[in-house]
């Protein structure tokens, strides 16, 4: 399903508005910056902090924005309070096209300076130039939540909030830009506002009726059993629009694993099954869905009778993440919090329910657009209403992924676990106390 309006005219005017916006600051921004030096309080140490934010300008008159760039940051050095030495640095860095530096600079110059709200507005531009769609919203926001936003500005939040799925926040800010362009007469803007809102209410009764295909795999290979499981599930359906975005689906679930044997009295370490099913979820919140499937389900293994049986599950799902950039730079270290929860009741095992939780917190070391390094650390437990031994257990532990692409996602995760069964074993069962290596590919 498309994640917002596909509408070039939309796109173009997002790029004209960024390109628009940096070539101006470049061109005009050192020397807005020397006006604003004028009247600033200065250092002790002012004939060096001057000198060397006159050896910049020199340089910018010269046609050198490095040189220039290295003059102000050595500025900054001089008087690190001097929002105008990291606001005439970005703008250095931004001739010379090193992005990643002149976003650097000006939030060192907002640190400084909060009330540099062209800073913002650049800051925003910069951003979703360089394909961070998170942080130009957040930069656009800030300027909404200020009271500083421009017609200029909604539009191009509406474009932002659109390309990452937010329909609802889109159009919100394209009226906004809608009315705001009409007040100031602003025809060009005004124009495009009403062209996107136009595309957004196609795209979005698009949306209302429109067909879903999604697959989820995850092979997994546990040192503690020496068993590799292979699962799989995959789903075709319809998708209604409104409030709960009601779906129904066909369904398809496979589980099979190395170590499980059949016979009179069967070894299962998983449920290892073909499971076809008919489906249908809602979602009350963005964070939380409730199903319910019917279907049958075929074992994998060689038992006794080997025959179809009835499979009714129902029950409810939740997923939260949040990041949050632990530098300056975009593509820096970033801090990512994951909780994830289920809860289901089974009619094929007895009428029981099962709940699972974890927690993972990963540090993003590297990431790009060919993906990501995080080193993380993860929390994880069951329940099981009937006492089950296997579902009623904790674990601690921590490792490493490696994360490939950026839409279809690959991922391998490798991690050592710590666990612990809640209730004393009984006869075979392992003891409650364990260690686990473990390697798992998601897609």
């Amino acid at each position: 399903m498309p994640t917002g309006p596909e509408n070039p005219l939309k796109i173009t005017m997002l790029r004209r508005l960024a390109a628009g916006a940096m070539i101006v600051a470049a061109t005009f921004g050192i020397a807005a910056s020397s006006a604003h030096a004028q009247a600033a309080v200065r250092p002790a140490n002012d004939s060096i902090f001057q000198a060397r934010m006159n050896a910049g300008y020199a340089a910018t008159r010269a046609g050198n924005p490095l040189a220039a760039a290295a003059a102000f940051d050595s500025a900054t050095q001089a008087d690190p309070k001097s929002a105008n030495a990291w606001i005439s640095a970005g703008y250095a860095f931004m001739a010379a096209k090193q992005t990643a530096n002149a976003i650097a600079r000006f939030n060192s110059a907002i640190q400084v300076d909060p009330d540099r709200d062209v800073i913002r507005r650049q800051l925003g531009y910069l951003y979703s130039g360089s394909g961070d769609n998170r942080n130009a919203i957040a930069a656009f926001y800030a300027l909404v939540s200020r009271g500083k936003a421009t017609a200029q500005d909604y539009l191009a939040l509406g474009n932002l909030n659109a390309l990452v799925g937010q329909l609802d926040s889109s159009l919100k800010s394209f009226k906004s830009a809608l009315d705001l362009a009409t007040q100031s007469g602003d025809t060009a803007v005004g124009n495009a506002a009403q062209k996107s809102i136009a595309n957004l209410q196609v795209a979005s009764a698009a949306n209302a009726a429109g067909a879903f295909v999604e697959y989820y795999l995850s092979p997994l290979y546990q040192n503690r059993f020496r068993n590799y499981i292979a699962f799989g599930v995959g789903r075709v359906g319809v998708s209604g629009g409104g409030r709960f975005t009601p779906q129904a689906y066909v369904s398809l679930r496979v589980t099979r694993d190395s170590k499980s044997v059949g016979g009179l009295q069967p070894v299962l370490f998983a449920d290892n099954s073909l499971l076809p099913a008919l489906g249908a979820r809602i979602h009350p919140l963005p964070w939380l869905t409730v199903f319910a499937e019917a279907g049958a389900t075929y074992p994998s293994v060689s038992v006794t009778p080997r025959n179809w049986h009835r499979d009714v599950r129902a029950g409810l799902l939740a997923n939260v993440a949040n990041s949050k950039l632990l530098t300056r730079k975009p593509t820096g270290l970033t801090l990512i919090s994951e909780v994830y929860a289920d809860a289901s009741w089974y009619d094929r095992f007895n009428r029981d329910v099962i709940g699972y939780a974890q927690w993972r917190e990963s540090l993003r070391l590297i990431q790009g657009k060919a993906g990501a390094i995080d080193i993380f650390t993860r929390a994880w437990g069951s329940y099981d209403s009937k006492h089950d031994y296997y579902n009623r257990v904790v674990e601690g532990g921590g490792g490493v992924a490696l994360h490939l692409g950026n839409v279809h996602r690959v991922s391998l995760f490798v991690d050592a676990q710590k666990g612990h069964y809640l209730a004393a074993p009984l006869g075979t069962q392992p003891a409650q106390n364990y260690n686990d290596f473990r390697v798992m590919f998601v897609t």
